[in-house]
């Protein structure tokens, strides 16, 4: 409806002047060309990285170490012959819209929308930034930084999540709750729970339903699983197999991870989800949507096995994890070739 369309365009609206950012800080002039790089700015046609010439770039002593290049423009430009390519690839792909990937040298673009899916499957801003900074040949340009704080700062830091046929809104920020709570229309779809059904919507895994001082129902974080993460680590930070062992030959107690992580939440009217979800794009905080399926004890699970002899292709398995890898299953499309096994 016309509303669904109103808070569409208000998103596309808002990603372009986002992108706009790159532009400012790209040094272009008028006429085209950079006074940054002494080449070409943005493209006569208005495209990014048309023609432009940043041969200029401040190289760092370690670049042959490197990957790729980061430009000021959002263009990152990956050596396929690099030995760490391929984690360079996988972290390129989650972050960044693949653009050209001939033999030699693969193009990426950094955009609004790459940098929202790096978010939902729980890449924070720091490490992109982090990441991208270790991979990059040249000193990682001020614009890029920008852009990336920018895009991720408000995006998934509050989240619609259906637990157990009730809808919550749900965020690891109290004041992001608070905040969007100031609205009219979302303060009126706010369903006040008792103790009793606050516990419910924790789940098992939920800290027993606790409301702290402004009524929201605190619970355990969704942990992302390893192989949506894994690509945001040092090369050397793989943990070894081996069991660390004392004099006398027993495991070592290694130290207890850190605490787990709590959310907040609040559950809201079902007839006022799609206000709730407007209201909440017209602040700046669209809503990932996720379904608690784990924990939902409603619902009858649906009995489905795979035939023995199914095998699963790498691709198809971290769409999935991409998909799943919270425990929750995400509002999202998984994009693959024809005949790649999407069904």
């Amino acid at each position: 409806g016309e509303s669904e369309y109103a808070s569409a365009r208000k998103l596309v609206l808002r990603a372009g002047r986002r992108e706009a950012i790159l532009v400012s800080h790209d040094g272009a002039k008028p006429d085209g060309t950079s006074a940054a790089s002494g080449g070409f700015g943005i493209g006569g046609d208005g495209t990014f990285g048309s023609g432009a010439d940043y041969s200029n770039l401040p190289l760092k002593p370690d670049h042959p170490l490197r990957p790729c290049w980061v430009c000021p423009d959002g263009h990152i430009f990956l050596e396929a012959f690099h030995e760490l390519y391929t984690s360079a690839y996988d972290f390129l792909v989650a972050v960044a819209e693949p653009v050209a990937r001939p033999e030699f040298l693969h193009e990426y673009m950094l955009t609004p929308y790459s940098l929202y899916a790096a978010v939902a499957t729980n890449i924070d801003t720091e490490s992109i930034v982090r990441v991208l900074s270790r991979l990059s040949k040249n000193e990682l340009p001020d614009s890029v930084v920008t852009f990336v704080r920018e895009c991720t700062k408000r995006y998934g830091k509050a989240k619609l999540v259906l637990k157990s046929n009730k809808f919550y809104v749900e965020s690891e920020h109290p004041s992001v709750l608070r905040e969007l709570l100031k609205d009219s229309d979302i303060s009126r779809a706010r369903v006040t729970e008792d103790v009793g059904a606050a516990a419910g919507a924790a789940g098992p895994a939920g800290a027993a339903g606790d409301k702290d001082a402004d009524g929201f129902v605190v619970s355990t974080k969704a942990e992302e699983m390893d192989e949506n993460l894994k690509m945001l680590r040092e090369p050397d930070d793989d943990e070894s197999d081996d069991e660390e062992l004392d004099l006398e030959g027993r495991p070592v107690q290694k130290p207890s991870a850190t605490p787990a992580q709590t959310t907040v939440s609040f559950q809201v009217k079902g007839e006022m989800v799609e206000t709730v979800k407007r209201q909440a794009i017209d602040l700046d905080y669209p809503l990932m949507e996720e379904y608690d399926f784990r924990n939902d004890k409603v619902n009858p699970d649906l009995p489905m096995d795979l035939k023995p002899q199914t095998r699963i292709r790498r691709y198809q398995e971290r769409s999935l994890a991409k998909m799943f890898g919270n425990g929750r299953a995400r509002s999202g499309i998984i994009v693959l070739p024809c005949g790649a096994g999407k069904t």
